[in-house]
Parts: C-alpha cells; structure tokens; sequence
C-alpha cells in the first residue's frame, strides 16, 4: 500500500478499485529491499454475504526503461548524446523566457565545423565522428549547468549561455573552447584545413559574428 495511506487495507482497494490508471501506479519492493514501480488493478468480487477483492499487480520497471529509450530518442542525438533539434526549441523557450524574467542577457552560439565533408570524403565516417563526438565533450566540459548545447545534425551546434553575460565573456568562452579542441581539429582535417565557423547574438541589445 502507498505510504501514509488509509490504514484499513478494505478501504484502500475499494478505492483503488475506481481510481484511474495514473493512480494506480505503486511502489513495490523487490527479494533485496529495492523499490520498483508496479500497477495494481483491484476487483471488488462478491462471495455470498462477503465481499473481497481481486488484485493483479504488474511490474513496469521494463516498460519504464522503454519509456524512457524511447524518451531519450526522441530528444538526444544519438551519435554525440547531446540534446537535438526538438529539445532545444523547449530549452530555448524556457531559457529566453527567464532571461527576460530576470533582465539579464542571454547568448545564442551556432558553431559550424568547417570542411567536415571533406573529412568524412577523405578519412571516412569513422574519423568524422570521432570530430563530431570530442568536439561536442570539448563543449560540454565548458558549460555550466544551465547552459543548453545541442547538436543540430551534421557539423552544426547550438549553444545557449545563460546570464549574467557580457559580449567579451562569450568571446572569451569560444577563445577557450577553439584552444582545446584545435588539436583535434587539426588532426581530424589532415590534409585539409579545418576551422569552426562562428556566430551569436545576445539577447536583447548585442549581435555580434566573431572572426574565426
């Protein structure tokens, strides 16, 4: 039974017994002491002058765990794990929701690795995503919790810095991340040139197109 629940167990299964399906969703414990989620359906039964009832209880920690694959198709990219496309349009919103909630500023980044089909071409896929790939930790290991990063397919990134922000700090956070992933850039792209392609604008005054 839920935890601080009604202590007559009669009580509770008549009321499970017509509750809808979302409040039928328990927590079970399992031979070790560890919680799992389960459904439980409730039957009122009548037998002569006595009335029980009949439970079936399902374990939904598998349906859970496909709910959240399932979950987490739909919102990452499945190369680099970063958000795509859908969950930054969420994240977006809400960012630039509380940027003007707060009156602080809010920076957009849209990055582009310059000559990755030439890398691909000429190195294979296997190189190409290993750019891919190191770029985007390169990234994640530069943002702070509430900054968005998410990949938007092919070579291009989107970065939302949250405030307080100043047109040099997001200068300064591209200088820093071009610094640590030059070398892998510079190894992927053999024997091409490779650079990464800049653009941003703070919200609400400021746009600016950093050189490269």
């Amino acid at each position: 039974m839920p935890a601080g629940a009604d202590s007559d167990a009669a009580a509770q299964l008549a009321r499970l017994s017509t509750a809808p399906p979302e409040e039928c969703v328990l927590e079970g414990r399992n031979a070790r002491a560890e919680p799992f989620p389960l459904s439980i359906s409730v039957a009122p039964v009548q037998l002569g002058r006595e009335e029980i009832f009949v439970c079936i209880l399902r374990d939904l920690t598998e349906q859970q765990r496909a709910q959240e694959r399932i979950y987490r198709l739909a919102h990452h990219d499945v190369l680099t794990g970063l958000e795509n496309r859908f969950a930054l349009n969420v994240r977006l919103e809400q960012q630039l929701a509380m940027a003007r909630r707060q009156n602080q500023p809010a920076a957009v980044l849209f990055i582009d690795l310059d000559h990755f089909k030439k890398i691909n071409d000429s190195l294979g896929h296997a190189a190409g995503d290993r750019l891919l790939v190191g770029a985007a930790e390169r990234m994640k290991d530069l943002l702070r919790d509430v900054d968005t990063l998410a990949r938007l397919g092919g070579d291009e990134f989107i970065i939302v810095l949250a405030g307080p922000l100043t047109p040099d700090s997001v200068t300064g956070w591209r200088c820093a991340w071009w610094k640590r992933c030059r070398s892998l850039i510079n190894w992927a792209a053999r024997p091409h040139t490779a650079a990464a392609a800049w653009a941003w604008r703070c919200s609400p005054t400021t746009a600016k197109t950093p050189p490269p």
